[in-house]
């Protein structure tokens, strides 16, 4: 090969000199940069499941948002069991506590939406089973 090609090849690399935390720097920030568009789409996915029940013990039941089962599907369902069961004085109860700032899924939480406005309760000692809750038995023995 001739000489001087290889002074011009090497006149027009880029051979800029970089440690190696900087080039681990880089490479996270255009991984990051390449993940931008995704994020949005997978931020509804990443936040906190919430789980319910009814204040009569009667029907308990929470979400799974990667699989679309969200908050409306909640109240949908809670409203079924309230006119199905004729337990109108049924009130939702929120069983999941808020995530604190050290969770994963506190970054991705909105904490304006409606479901964090349902009273938060403790979990009732015995959860009905999906088939006491379509015969509408509470588990205490009671029937609708």
């Amino acid at each position: 090969m001739d000489v001087s090609v290889m002074r011009q090849s090497r006149r027009f690399r880029w051979n800029i000199p970089m440690s190696t935390p900087v080039k681990a720097v880089l490479v996270a920030g255009l991984l990051f940069a390449a993940m931008i568009p995704i994020l949005p789409n997978l931020a509804p996915w990443l936040g906190t499941d919430l789980a319910f029940q009814s204040s009569d013990n009667g029907w308990a039941d929470s979400e799974v948002q990667f699989k679309g089962r969200d908050f409306d599907s909640i109240l949908s369902l809670f409203a079924g069991y309230k006119s199905r069961c004729e337990r109108p004085d049924a009130v939702l109860q929120r069983t999941t506590d808020r995530p604190g700032p050290t969770s994963f899924t506190w970054w991705f939480d909105d904490f304006s939406q409606p479901k964090w406005t349902v009273p938060l309760a403790t979990p009732h000692s015995a959860i009905p089973d999906l088939r006491m809750m379509k015969d509408c038995v509470i588990p205490d023995g009671s029937a609708a």
